[in-house]
């Protein structure tokens, strides 16, 4: 084995340039090479410099068990030649695996396989779980690690509803019809909403979540407009927080499994305008199985707010109702408390002598009336309807006396639900008989009673064919059914032939209102 030194070289004032072949182990720095080139030395340093016209020098230094390429001001250090596709890979400590992986093809990148199907394919064929991680231990820095999903659309900006990235989960599925393969489960999109303008940092964006159901394909679950909306089934949200159901109940459900009164499932609702939360609470209280809206923070107790018990009660100023409501304090009430019961007001004649035919008649209000009001001579007119005003001046026997026996005044609004008539005649002629209901002003002034703005409420069919020990029921049709508090109310009784003891009842049913 032949040995150089610096010494033993000549030095020559021209340069000489050709082909050296050794035989042999090379040591360089070292008498004991141990490979074909060994390049040795104990102190830091370069290893190799590569020198192009003094000017562009790299180094190759190994220190610390490390190979550094030093020197490169710019450009890159490439690993292929030109026009060939050279792979570059980096096999794991053991040699058998797969550690790195770059295509030179393709440009794909394979850790743990060298058949990368994508530009980044991170492969484990073990129980381990692969995992990437974006770590910065920079504290000060205010920042963690990033994913950026970027697109640019060669033919200008890009457009209302352009997907820019998915974040896709997928299983394996041996089943399927078409051959095995991979299929989506979940996915999140990331995509464009609405139309960027070309301004700083206007672009609108919005994020959509995707599930497949059992036998199904990818739905879009929730989305987040750019707007902020947010929307659970339904892509177009019209509020903050919109829950849309095209079938079946639209739910949202709060739920504590703690056993504990102070683990409530509680809706916070707060308006803070100035400085000074205004808020309320509603949710049902662990401590009595109540649902309570409250005013304020403090849930339980309800005493300053509603309460309804698990039985359907309703309590106000009270937690604990014992009855369908109950009211701990004063009521204030400006309308009607309807009990949805139905009363009857009656009105009747008994022995009647129709002295004109087609003449309407007042009836007595009441169950049993003996006589017609102001007997024969309270005749209101002939027609179709009772007049829209009657002045009781002109009957002869009409004080005040006897007509007001014939008014019902109505203490409270109120609606008709139903009215009926039952006749009879102790005649041998066949008679027909009607009924009207009226309401009308009561006009005051009058020492007489008079009645003004007359409307009809109810009027019956004919009530035909009446003969001696006869008794027949009519039903009413009703052509205004509210009834005004304030008003009176009369009824009256038409035949369409003079007879002589006609007898009969008028039922009025009601509710208030």
């Amino acid at each position: 084995m032949a040995t150089w030194n610096r010494e033993s070289v000549a030095q020559s004032s021209t340069d000489t340039y050709g082909d050296v072949t050794i035989t042999g182990d090379v040591g360089i720095a070292t008498t004991t090479p141990a490979s074909p080139l060994e390049i040795k030395r104990t102190d830091t340093g370069d290893y190799i410099t590569f020198d192009h016209n003094g000017t562009d020098v790299a180094t190759i230094e190994c220190a610390s068990n490390r190979l550094s390429l030093n020197g490169i001001a710019s450009g890159s250090v490439v690993i292929n030649q030109d026009a060939i596709d050279v792979d570059f890979q980096v096999k794991s400590e053991t040699g058998t695996g797969h550690g790195l992986f770059l295509e030179g093809s393709s440009g794909k990148v394979g850790i743990g396989t060298i058949t990368p199907s994508t530009n980044l394919h991170i492969y484990d064929d073990t129980d381990n779980v692969p995992n990437i991680y974006l770590e910065n231990v920079d504290s000060d820095s205010n920042s963690g690690g990033n994913v950026i999903f970027r697109v640019q659309d060669s033919n200008g900006d890009l457009v209302d509803n352009q997907i820019v990235g998915d974040l896709v989960w997928q299983g394996y599925n041996n089943s399927k019809s078409g051959g095995a393969g991979y299929d989506n489960m979940a996915l999140i999109r990331g995509r464009v909403d609405g139309t960027p303008d070309g301004s700083d940092a206007d672009m609108p964006g919005e994020l959509a979540f995707y599930t497949c159901a059992d036998n199904g394909a990818l739905s879009q679950r929730l989305t987040i407009r750019a707007d902020g909306n947010v929307g659970i089934g339904t892509t177009v949200p019209a509020a903050d927080l919109e829950i849309y159901a095209s079938a079946g109940d639209a739910l949202l459900r709060l739920a504590t499994t703690t056993a504990s009164a102070l683990d409530d499932a509680i809706i916070e609702i707060v308006t803070d305008v100035d400085g000074t939360p205004r808020q309320a609470r509603i949710g049902v209280d662990y401590s009595d199985n109540t649902l309570k809206l409250i005013h304020g923070t403090s849930f339980s107790g309800g005493t300053n707010g509603i309460s309804i018990d698990s039985s359907g009660q309703v309590g106000i100023g009270t937690a604990a109702p014992s009855t369908p409501l109950h009211v701990v304090g004063n009521a204030t009430i400006t309308g009607v408390v309807t009990s949805g019961v139905t009363y009857t007001q009656y009105f009747g004649i008994s022995e009647i002598n129709m002295g004109t035919a087609g003449y309407h008649y007042l009836m007595n209000n009441g169950m049993m009336n003996a006589s017609p009001v102001g007997g024969n001579s309270s005749a209101l007119g002939n027609g179709t309807d009772p007049a829209t005003t009657l002045d009781f001046s002109a009957i002869t026997d009409g004080d005040t006396e006897d007509i007001i026996a014939a008014y019902w005044y109505v203490p409270i609004n109120c609606t008709i639900t139903e009215v009926k008539a039952l006749a009879t005649t102790d005649g041998t002629t066949s008679e027909t008989l009607r009924f009207h209901v009226m309401q009308y002003d009561l006009d005051t002034s009058s020492q007489h009673g008079d009645l003004a703005n007359g409307v009809l409420k109810a009027h019956s069919a004919d009530i035909a064919s009446l003969t001696a020990a006869s008794l027949k029921v009519g039903a009413f049709t009703l052509d205004s059914a509210d009834l005004t508090a304030g008003k009176i109310v009369i009824v009256t009784i038409e035949a369409d032939d003079a007879s002589d003891k006609i007898s009969a009842q008028v039922f009025i049913n009601y509710k208030a209102r």
